[in-house]
């Protein structure tokens, strides 16, 4: 029997009579599903620790002590040679000794759970019915079984227990001859004493039941307030860190830094949406890798959930793929603001399950916080190239409209002057100074009114930029565009007119060349210009000081776009700025 039950149990087959291990097997199988379920018997009951570790004793004893009492009082029956006593006597202590190493496991809502304590009472009323029903002196071990139904699964569950208990005792004892003894004193008031116990049974299961649950969301909103004052005081610092500057490269740092601490992250990614190409542009890519441009359809799969879900997600037990190479746990977020997504932030960390719902939490609340700060920073880049491009139109009106008219009368009251009067050199050389300051004048005028517009990009001005150059200074200017026809924003392109004329004029008034190179490169909404010229070079290590104001104008430029300017420079070997920037105004 026990090799069977074993084999049925394990789910592997018998060696046979041959096979000296299969008989162990099967045994040591049989034992560990004994005690499966003995330490499944409360583990559903949703009740204190120290509570729930009681019943299962508690039900033990009383399930002996009932056998025992009956034992003891069907002692003279049993001797006396009545086979009824004897019968009922064998199926309680074999239900008595089963339920002991395999005992019922209480609130569990499987069928067949809920249907043993019904047929376990069906058994015990039909064994009670062959001994004299309510007068059987193991009567009791019904009680108990009543009591354990109603105690795991509730009144109806009791109710219907001691129902279909009682059926069992009536028709057993209707077919044997025998009676229930129902009419008698004892017999009703056991019968009370069994409905009373199912009773008071379901209403203490039910009353224990609610105040854990009572316990459970006092507990929860407990750690609900500690989370949120945590995260409140997390938020506050970190919005009190984010804008401190409209510059985006510290924006991005202090973020960085501000992950890092709070999350003990060891990869951060942060993209951007380009609204122009719908591609996402990398700001901060730590222990990870991005492409300078990336579609969503190749972003890293948690990154993609998040998009999809619009909301915070943290990785989950079987997660395989992860930002960072040698990532174990992460979340990720999509950066909402106005309505729309502006970005998708990853945070990870190599130690498995770091994140749960606390730190999902705290970051769905600093994607706010972050969203909200990258969008005011891009803002302000574009007020800012707006601002600047509006004061710019209005030097130029300035400059035309007072300077201008007064160079005009000088030079005209000077030659109107050396017409009257003798020749004098004095007179001529103060002329060509005036005629040279009207001349840089008017260059600048046009440098302040050249932009960038729908009808004129970058790559139709520079050609024109590069001949009006080498007409006024002599020295030997191209413009190349490679992959013509294509361009970036406007707002992008004519910051780097600028910066092109910034290099410009540096290398007229320092760089000493003969000639200089300037290269335009759009490919899918990634720019870079290249000026190069051959001229005397400089220390480009000690040339950004403060003092250096057309380099210092240059990386403003750069920083309003979110472009990389490099500059490589050595003495006697010229100079080189590269500046690449994204279609992207304000990243």
């Amino acid at each position: 029997m026990t090799e069977v039950l074993g084999r049925e149990l394990a789910g592997t087959p018998s060696l046979g009579p041959s096979g000296g291990t299969a008989p162990l097997a099967d045994t040591t199988s049989a034992l560990r599903w004994l005690r499966a379920g003995l330490s499944e018997e409360t583990m559903r009951l949703e009740l204190p620790p120290d509570i729930r570790g009681t019943i299962s004793p508690i039900i033990t004893a009383l399930r002996w002590g009932v056998l025992l009492y009956g034992m003891v009082s069907a002692a003279g029956a049993a001797n006396a040679g009545d086979l009824g006593v004897v019968f009922t006597l064998s199926v309680a202590l074999f239900l008595t000794v089963w339920r002991t190493f395999r005992p019922l496991r209480l609130a569990w809502d499987d069928l067949i759970d809920r249907s043993l304590p019904i047929v376990d009472g069906i058994v015990i009323g039909a064994a009670i019915g062959v001994s004299s029903g309510f007068d059987s002196p193991f009567a009791y071990c019904l009680l108990v079984i009543v009591g354990v139904s109603a105690f795991g699964w509730g009144l109806r569950s009791g109710a219907v227990t001691l129902l279909a208990a009682l059926i069992a005792m009536g028709v057993v004892a209707f077919a044997t001859g025998d009676s229930v003894n129902l009419g008698d004193l004892g017999g009703i008031a056991l019968l009370l004493v069994m409905v009373s116990a199912c009773l008071l049974l379901s209403f203490m299961r039910d009353s224990l039941l609610e105040r854990q649950r009572q316990d459970a969301l006092m507990t929860n909103r407990l750690d609900v307030l500690t989370d949120t004052n945590e995260m409140l005081s997390i938020l506050n610092q970190v919005a009190r860190t984010l804008p401190e500057s409209m510059d985006m490269s510290e924006a991005v740092n202090a973020t960085q830094r501000e992950l890092a601490v709070q999350f003990n992250a060891n990869t951060i990614a942060l993209v951007v949406r380009d609204d122009a190409t719908s591609h996402w542009l990398p700001m901060i890519a730590e222990n990870c890798e991005f492409r300078d441009s990336t579609t969503t359809n190749r972003l890293p799969a948690p990154m993609q959930r998040a998009l999809l879900s619009m909301s915070t997600i943290a990785s989950g037990d079987d997660e395989t793929q992860f930002v960072g190479p040698r990532s174990a746990s992460g979340l990720y977020t999509a950066l909402k603001t106005r309505g729309k997504v502006i970005g998708l932030l990853a945070v990870e960390t190599d130690t498995m399950g770091s994140y749960d719902a606390r730190e999902t939490r705290i970051l769905d609340g600093l994607a706010g916080a972050l969203a909200l700060t990258i969008d005011n920073v891009r803002s302000f880049g574009r007020l800012r190239t707006i601002g600047a491009d509006q004061e710019r139109t209005r030097i130029a009106r300035d400059l035309h409209d007072r300077l201008g008219q007064w160079l005009t009368y000088i030079s005209l009251e000077l030659e109107r002057i050396m017409g009257d009067g003798p020749d004098n050199g004095s007179l001529k050389s103060l002329y060509g100074d005036v005629q040279t300051a009207i001349d840089e004048l008017r260059e600048t005028l046009r440098q302040l009114r050249t932009k960038v517009s729908d009808d004129e990009t970058l790559e139709m001005l520079g050609p024109i930029m590069a001949d009006r150059f080498t007409q006024r200074t002599g020295i030997d200017a191209t413009f190349t565009a490679t992959h013509s026809g294509q361009s970036l924003m406007v707002a992008v392109e004519n910051e780097m007119l600028r910066i092109m004329q910034e290099a410009l004029n540096n290398v007229e008034k320092h760089a000493q060349a003969t000639a200089v190179d300037i290269n335009w490169q759009v490919v899918d909404g990634q720019a870079t210009l290249t000026i190069t010229d051959n001229g005397r070079g400089f220390n480009a290590n000690g040339a950004v000081r403060d003092t250096s104001y057309g380099l210092m104008g240059m990386r403003e430029r750069a920083d309003v776009i979110g472009a990389t300017l490099r500059i490589n420079s050595e003495r006697g070997k010229g100079t080189i700025i590269s500046v690449r920037a994204t279609n992207e105004l304000g990243v």
